[in-house]
Order: structure tokens, then sequence, then C-alpha cells
């Protein structure tokens, strides 16, 4: 199997985005990053199952370590910057 390339990640990074903005307002609040979870865990099961112990400060944690201007909302630059990072 080969590598995806830079265009096909950044392709796949943009449609999670818009997977997890329900209400296509440019950003993504803890809410919908918390139903992004929910989402993971019922499609891939066991799979996923490292996220579902996790207590909900993990995820704010994480929330707030995306949310890199701190103003409670990740933006479609910040989320694609941490998810091509974790891509790399």
């Amino acid at each position: 199997m080969t590598e995806p390339t830079d265009e096909q990640k950044l392709d796949f990074a943009n449609k999670l985005f818009q997977f997890t903005d329900e209400d296509n307002d440019g950003a993504i609040t803890f809410d919908e990053f918390r139903t992004l979870r929910d989402r993971l865990i019922a499609q891939f099961g066991e799979q996923a199952s490292d996220l579902a112990p996790r207590s909900e400060d993990h995820y704010q944690a994480k929330f707030d370590s995306i949310d890199v201007d701190q103003d409670g909302k990740v933006t479609r630059e910040e989320f694609l910057d941490d998810i091509l990072h974790f891509l790399k």
C-alpha cells in the first residue's frame, strides 16, 4: 500500500472538518468535537476503544490544545494544522 500524498491528506483533513462542523459555521465547538469522538466509537467499535475510556477532561484538554487562540472554537486552520501534523 502506498503512502497517501500531501494532497490526499489535506483532502481527508478538510472532509473530516466538514463532517465535524455540524452547523457549517466554519468552526468546531467542543460539543461537535465530542460528537466526532462518539461517531468514531460507534463506527469503529473496538478499533476506537482507546477513545472511550478517556475522561471528559482529557477531551477538553485535547480540544484546548487545538484551539490555539483559546476562543472556544476550533477554526479550519487550527484543525488542519493539528490533523496534518498528526498525519505526517
